[in-house]
């Protein structure tokens, strides 16, 4: 398995790591002039010990020539004479943002009268912008004592790093097949490239230290998952229907609005996008905004932090829009809502997109904000419905409906207690429910579909040519866990679909424990390398609490949310 490989590399890069270590701290003894048992009096200074550490720390990097090169140059232009290995980790993503910078100013060169090249760099301009952005937070997060300090923050420089790379393939997607997309494909490699070895960089770093017998797991706070219920959790089975919506309501009781948007002139707007704008850009607290009923055909997008929004149910509040692909709009542009700033809530809200199958791709939520909730949500569309873009994501009872790769994108995203609901296709066209864009092995995303229930919208019918499935591989690195779900029998028994011949069938990660349903039985499940039956220790790993660290942030957003840390079949 590709896992084993990347144990092994880790490990070699430990011990080569510790090496590189050992000279950096030779070289200064030395030039003490300290003489020791431990020191010969006839050992010369090591030369250039810092190149040495640079090409044993970027030895189980992807992209070794551009690893070296880059950190090298960048560590002549520090002002450090000696510089600590630290030094040198901070350096492989510092120089992500100066080729950041780089790729802005070449794209500006670009010149098209094609609208839709045009569109195209102007979106790259806005992916670049957020990657400066989230590559400053990562920055901050590696100002640290001391090697030691790294682990303890490795999850948060992962998922900022794993955005940054997700920015620069949403990019080069955006333009027409062609001459200009190649040339933006090749301008954006360097970055990737470097995107790519920090992340092998700071991974490595965690093995240095188990080499070294430190407690990494005293370091990260990172305990075994034990299962937990918390307020609004699994309910007793003689709990009646009605107290269960109560006490499932209890969320939404506890908000006090901050501004309200009514329709009909009994709030303080009547549109959700003036709401937005009146909120202060670097307001303190969380913001709520309480959204009453109607149907709301706006296009919103959300760049402010802890913001709340609130319904009156998924079907009584509705956002809609119906911006699409066939139209002329790219995909990264055709969502109804769109939720960017950190710590972004949303509960009971309908998110729609009407424009149909016909119209192809037309997403109705994309939601690139850290640490976002959507708690009884509802997102309807046909192709690309959920747009889970970037960073960590947690749902819980919200009904997704679609028909192609209607939940996509390349965030670390739970999926808890949903409801999954396959529309009726175009003739030509067949059902994947999940395409996740993992673009490289050591990034921590991928979608967890767990004690859900993925079922088929009466259209659907009987029609066993309309073959639907539980995933493809959009990107090389694809990781698509369902666990603990009910699956119907409308799903191929093969469960998967490749996207493209054999691309990504050995290096994806899609993993099943405990599902049920008709849909959910195993005997005729792809054989492809990259595919697994998960043990409990396995989907263990892949619970909120292991795999989106959710009892950090998900009930600290002014209320209760219903939340299983760990697994339901304990």
């Amino acid at each position: 398995m590709a896992n084993n490989v990347v144990v092994i590399a880790a490990a070699s890069f430990s011990l080569l790591l510790i090496i590189g270590i050992s000279t950096v701290a030779i070289v200064r003894y030395q030039e003490a002039g300290t003489e020791s048992a431990e020191a010969p009096i006839s050992a010369k200074p090591v030369v250039h010990s810092t190149t040495k550490a640079i090409e044993e720390m970027c030895s189980t990097t992807n992209y070794q020539d551009t690893c070296t090169t880059s950190l090298s140059d960048a560590m002549k232009e520090s002002n450090t004479s000696s510089p600590e290995p630290k030094d040198i980790v901070k350096a492989s993503v510092a120089v992500i943002s100066e080729q950041v910078a780089r790729v802005l100013n070449k794209s500006r060169l670009i010149k098209s009268k094609d609208p839709r090249i045009q569109g195209a760099l102007a979106d790259c301009r806005e992916l670049f912008g957020y990657a400066k952005k989230e590559l400053i937070t990562t920055m901050q997060l590696m100002h640290v004592k001391s090697l030691e300090d790294i682990p303890k923050k490795s999850k948060e420089i992962n998922n900022w790093i794993s955005a940054v790379l997700s920015y620069q393939q949403t990019c080069v997607d955006g333009f027409p097949e062609g001459p200009v997309k190649l040339k933006m494909e090749k301008i954006v490699e360097m970055t990737k490239q470097m995107s790519s070895n920090a992340l092998a960089i700071i991974s490595g770093i965690v093995s240095v230290l188990s080499v070294l017998d430190i407690d990494i797991d005293s370091l990260t706070s990172r305990k075994k998952s034990r299962k937990l219920m918390m307020d609004g959790e699994e309910l007793p089975g003689w709990v009646t229907e009605t107290d269960r919506r109560h006490l499932m309501n209890m969320m939404k009781s506890q908000l006090v609005p901050n501004i309200t948007v009514a329709q009909d002139g009994t709030g303080n707007f009547t549109t959700i996008l003036d709401a937005i704008t009146s909120i202060p850009k670097h307001h303190e607290g969380r913001v709520v905004v309480y959204i009453k009923k109607g149907v709301y055909k706006e296009s919103v997008l959300v760049r402010k932090e802890n913001i709340t929004i609130y319904g009156d149910g998924s079907a009584e509040t509705v956002i809609t829009g119906c911006k699409n692909f066939i139209d002329g709009v790219r995909t990264f542009k055709t969502a109804t809502f769109v939720a960017i700033g950190q710590g972004f809530v949303a509960v009971d809200i309908g998110f729609h997109n009407t424009a149909g199958a016909i119209k192809h791709q037309a997403v109705a939520l994309r939601v690139q904000s850290d640490r976002a909730i959507f708690l009884k949500c509802r997102m309807y569309g046909y192709q690309d419905t959920l747009y889970a873009q970037t960073h960590r994501q947690f749902y819980r009872g919200c009904v997704i409906t679609g028909t192609i790769d209607f939940i996509f994108g390349d965030a670390a995203a739970v999926f808890q207690n949903c409801i999954l609901r396959v529309l009726k296709p175009l003739d030509n066209q067949k059902n994947i429910v999940t395409a996740h864009a993992r673009i490289d092995r050591l990034e921590e995303t991928g979608f967890v579909i767990q004690n859900c229930r993925i079922v088929p919208e009466k259209s659907l019918g009987e029609e066993t040519e309309k073959r639907s499935f539980l995933g493809r591989p959009w990107r090389e690195y694809s990781r698509t866990i369902v666990m603990e779900s009910y699956i119907d029998g409308f799903i191929s028994p093969e469960g998967y679909m490749p996207w493209d011949g054999d691309f990504g069938l050995s290096t994806l990660l899609y993993g099943e424990y405990r599902n049920k349903g008709l849909g959910a039985k195993l005997g005729q499940r792809v054989t492809w390398p990259g595919f697994n039956i998960l043990t409990r220790v396995q989907a263990d790993e892949y619970t909120v609490k292991n795999f989106i660290e959710g009892q950090d942030w998900v009930n600290k957003v002014g209320a209760p949310v219903p939340i299983r840390l760990g697994l339901f079949t304990d």
